[in-house]
């Protein structure tokens, strides 16, 4: 099992840091590691819709993952990855955005399940791994945010 925490302070007003976050079909728009995401079932960000994403280097022979979200909160909502990740059976991912007096804080969790031997081998390679994925993703986050409309 995998498992990643991160939490991060934006120089972003939340509103418009969750207004990027919460439009679940484009997150290629600022994830430099995507080339291509979409909405291929339901539409918003309510429990059910599902999109897939495409990665521009497939990750370990994968081109492309499939998330399903199943919760939505006020400025939060989580997703399943029910086909897995490289070595690992199926993941849960969830995101947040807390108010800061200069900004807003990012929170990102990630499990990644199942994985066997193999995945208990390469562990320490996927937690770098996602985290340095999730590290490049709130800079875009952060720089797609203050160039929205507000």
């Amino acid at each position: 099992m995998v498992h990643v925490r991160v939490r991060q302070h934006l120089d972003a007003p939340p509103d418009r840091v969750w207004a990027v976050l919460s439009d679940f079909g484009a997150i290629a728009d600022w994830v430099d590691d995507l080339s291509e995401s979409r909405v291929v079932l339901g539409e918003g960000l309510q429990p059910g819709t599902e999109r897939v994403c495409t990665y521009v280097t497939p990750v370990a022979g994968q081109p492309s993952i499939r998330e399903v979200v199943r919760h939505v909160g006020e400025r939060e909502f989580a997703y399943d990855i029910p086909d897995g990740l490289a070595v690992y059976r199926r993941g849960r991912s969830h995101w947040r955005v807390e108010d800061a007096a200069d900004g807003c804080v990012v929170h990102f969790e990630t499990e990644l399940q199942g994985g066997g031997f193999l995945g208990w081998l390469l562990a320490g390679r996927a937690r770098r791994g996602i985290r340095n994925g999730i590290a490049r993703a709130l800079e875009g986050l952060e720089v797609h945010a203050n160039q929205r409309d507000a």
